[in-house]
């Protein structure tokens, strides 16, 4: 299990699954391959493991090859111990200890083809050798279970014979076949349709979705996702700041989400290329393959911030939400801060309208569910007026022009959101979220993720 998610950022456009280990080990995972599926890869499967996974997923869009995968999906096969072998490890080159039963299978329709048996022996002596353990079926295991066989006296030695010396390897010869196709100059590589919609990740899947990826280095190290992960959770403050920030654009997408076709192409377009040139994209394929990124992942980002950029350039006003408040409560707040000689920035002005929208954004997004925070509403107000050094709420309210009524209100929407933030959208039930797959798309797209290629370096590069 993981391999798939290891090279699903390495570029490959297409993927032939084989065989795999299970048993003493998770095998490979239906959701990984799914993903690769999600990310536009074409996924072949054939021989064992392979053969039943394209079995299984075709409905998504895997492709199967072989006559083995033809077993499978017609039926006439359906569990693993079919093509289950016990092999050695790597000292003995996995030397195979046991006989899988689709060989056995092969095997017996050749002796038949040959006339040495016919097809009511042949089934029952299917029947006796898969009577036998996948674990234990080794040639001698079928060689005691024949001498067990009364009703082929007289070709016992004939049929153990053929079984030791003329053994069909069919999962050999669908692997052989398989990479044989795909090397071939006339095969055209080409996707399945799908007659089934890819199903909906979750969060403890979208979590070991990212943990299970790979970084690589220049100089070709390898390191997990999952560790640099946890090594950036390690500094509370780091994390509690990246938390912040991506729940916050979290929380604002999910409000968008209520909007039909927002005009964002323009947008999309803008982002690209401000992103390539400060980051010196020249050729894109690299740079995702660098980055351990899927093109399907790239445009989803790209189409995440060009909606964001979008959004916070408009008034919410553009889009149905009262806003007068809001812009009042901005210009006093602006005149006050004059008032007492210290001004607001510009810059601290753009962050306050922005961050007044957003809360505007979250508190539609948490009416729509029947939200509310779990604050005291006085403590907060009071804690946010000793924060700013303000006094006299009444007279502050006159200077600042708005009423009482609006002023709870706003302060309400703030609790709100700071409410929205501190959960996380798992809280709320949101699983297509993953903050450590945010997090990793973050640093991907900022280009700080080539600052880490191994966990060995210093924390303080984090937050660069």
């Amino acid at each position: 299990m993981g391999d798939v998610y290891h090279i699903l950022g390495a570029g490959l456009k297409q993927i032939l699954i084989i065989d795999g280990v299970f048993h003493g080990a998770p095998s490979i995972w239906h959701r990984e391959i799914l993903e690769a599926l999600r990310a536009g890869i074409i996924v072949y499967g054939a021989c064992s493991m392979g053969a039943l996974r394209a079995a299984e997923l075709e409905p998504f869009g895997m492709i199967g090859l072989g006559k083995i995968f033809g077993w499978y999906k017609s039926g006439l096969i359906e569990g693993d111990d079919e093509v289950a072998l016990v092999h050695g490890d790597k000292e003995s080159d996995y030397l195979p200890m046991t006989v899988p039963l689709v060989n056995v299978r092969e095997t017996l329709g050749r002796m038949r083809m040959e006339r040495l048996i016919n097809a009511n022996e042949a089934s029952l002596l299917l029947k006796n050798i898969r009577s036998i353990c996948y674990l234990e079926r080794t040639s001698q295991a079928i060689k005691n279970k024949l001498n067990e066989c009364k009703f082929i006296e007289g070709k016992k030695d004939l049929i153990f014979n053929f079984f030791h010396e003329r053994l069909v390897n069919l999962k050999s010869l669908d692997a052989v076949q398989a990479l044989k196709i795909l090397a071939s100059d006339k095969f055209s590589s080409h996707s399945n349709e799908a007659s089934w919609p890819i199903p909906a990740r979750d969060d403890y899947y979208a979590c070991t979705r990212v943990f299970f990826r790979r970084l690589s280095s220049p100089s070709g190290q390898q390191s997990k996702v999952e560790d640099l992960i946890k090594f950036i959770c390690k500094d509370p403050e780091s994390i509690g700041h990246e938390w912040h920030r991506i729940n916050t654009r979290i929380f604002t997408l999910l409000w968008a989400e209520s909007l039909e076709n927002p005009p964002i192409e323009k947008f999309i377009k803008e982002y690209k290329k401000k992103h390539s040139e400060t980051l010196g994209i020249k050729e894109i394929d690299q740079w995702l393959k660098v980055n351990n990124m899927t093109k399907a992942e790239y445009i989803t980002a790209l189409s995440q911030a060009g909606l964001l950029i979008w959004i916070h350039s408009i008034c919410p006003s553009e889009v149905g939400i009262d806003f007068d408040s809001h812009k009042q409560f901005f210009k006093g707040f602006v005149e006050w801060r004059k008032k007492i000689k210290n001004p607001l920035s510009e810059a601290g002005g753009q962050v306050m309208i922005q961050r007044l929208a957003q809360t505007c954004f979250h508190w539609q997004w948490a009416k729509q569910r029947g939200i509310r925070h779990n604050q005291s509403i006085e403590e907060s107000i009071n804690r946010w007026e000793n924060k700013f050094l303000i006094k006299n709420r009444s007279q502050w309210l006159a200077t600042v022009g708005i009423s009482n009524a609006q002023y709870l209100q706003l302060q309400n929407e703030r609790m709100t959101s700071e409410f929205l933030i501190e959960k996380g959208p798992h809280y709320f039930g949101v699983n297509r979220y993953c903050i450590e797959e945010e997090l990793l798309v973050e640093l991907q797209m900022s280009g700080r993720l080539l600052q880490f290629p191994t966990i060995e370096r210093n924390k303080n590069e984090f937050s660069k």
